[in-house]
């Protein structure tokens, strides 16, 4: 009983491990994601040139 009850726990501990590394991996790649996009914002929003926000 306690073998099975070791092997159940060891079980639950492992499977919550994966599960947390594959959530933060997935973050973690969502985040870069974000950040090239600001980037590529940035950069478009540079080429066009200086705006004159004081006359709208």
């Amino acid at each position: 009983m306690k073998t099975n009850t070791l092997q159940i726990t060891l079980t639950a501990i492992v499977a919550s491990s994966l599960a947390l590394f594959a959530v933060t991996t997935i973050a973690v790649s969502i985040s870069y994601l974000a950040v090239g996009i600001l980037i590529a914002v940035a950069a478009v929003d540079y080429r066009q040139g200086p705006k004159n926000y004081a006359a709208r």
